[in-house]
């Protein structure tokens, strides 16, 4: 299954090109902030945003939803916003990284749950506002521009998807999907000539081994380009789970601090090492943030 982040700041026209892939047959996993904003808003708390639950409340319902995805059919998935959209959120409003999403992001770096390449959807230059969408054009622009930072910072590639025609930007979509497809596929083909490969080789290893016998018929072994552990059951080595950037070199340095205020429930060494593990943007100008909302 690969997974593709669809993501960017409010306004920039990313709704419309989710709901386009999806009428064309793609598999869209929502976003999970306006669902939370909207659900909590309705039970009465007309501000969610500012209380300390908002962030976890967010993670959850990602990660659940990412983990019911899992069970459809299909080899591609759309996903509206990710874990690293949380974080670049949390930085955002203020609020440190708690525990629970500094754990999510690890499971997600460490399973890769989610390709490195991100479709990162820009701005038009402008921002309409409505009832779900109270940001101004200079706080989404603050907010695009931290996006970008919590990204590349933990290690993704984002594919920057041009302002235009709604047509245009959902084929730079799509053509940015066929073009990892087929990458996987050569991938997957390579694979598979050096799985037939060391087959052969172990064959031959077994044939030397219970030496002649008859009517056995000689292998034909290719004889250059190939060096493969006749005893290994995969050629392909293992993949590592990738080790975390260090914190210096992270969204700025660690002198940039949330505000000072409530924070998340939790003991106060895991905010800490939460919050060292993935610091906020130091260089932005923080003001008082309003939800950046679709």
């Amino acid at each position: 299954m690969k997974r593709y982040i669809l993501t960017g700041t409010p306004g920039a026209g990313k709704t419309a090109i989710l709901r386009w892939l999806e009428c064309d047959g793609y598999t869209v996993v929502e976003e999970a902030a306006t669902d939370v904003i909207a659900l909590q808003q309705a039970q009465g708390e007309p501000t969610p945003w500012t209380k300390p639950s908002f962030v976890d409340s967010i993670t959850n319902l990602q990660r659940r939803r990412q983990e019911q995805a899992s069970f459809l059919h299909g080899t591609v998935q759309i996903y509206d916003r990710s874990p690293v959209c949380t974080y670049a959120l949390a930085t955002y409003l203020g609020h440190p990284v708690t525990s629970a999403l500094a754990c999510e992001l690890e499971r997600i770096q460490a399973r890769h749950v989610y390709e490195k390449k991100v479709l990162f959807v820009q701005n038009f230059g402008f921002v309409t506002r409505t009832d779900a969408r109270l940001i101004t054009f200079e706080e989404s622009l603050r907010f695009e521009q931290i996006h970008q930072d919590a990204y590349t910072s933990l290690g993704y590639e984002c594919v920057l998807i041009a302002p235009g025609p709604l047509p245009d930007r959902v084929a730079a979509v799509k053509k940015q999907l066929e073009a990892a497809s087929r990458t996987t596929d050569d991938i997957g083909a390579t694979r598979l000539e050096m799985q037939a490969a060391t087959r052969i080789r172990s064959d031959a290893v077994l044939a030397c081994k219970e030496g002649p016998a008859e009517g056995r018929q000689p292998l034909g072994l290719p004889t250059q380009g190939i060096s493969v552990d006749p005893d290994a059951a995969n050629p392909v080595a293992p993949h590592s789970a990738p080790q975390f950037l260090p914190a210096q070199s992270r969204l700025g340095d660690q002198s940039g601090r949330a505000a000072s205020g409530p924070h998340t429930a939790g003991s106060a060494r895991t905010r800490s090492s939460a919050s060292a593990a993935y610091p906020p943007v130091s260089t932005v100008t923080r003001k008082s943030a309003k939800p950046p909302s679709k």
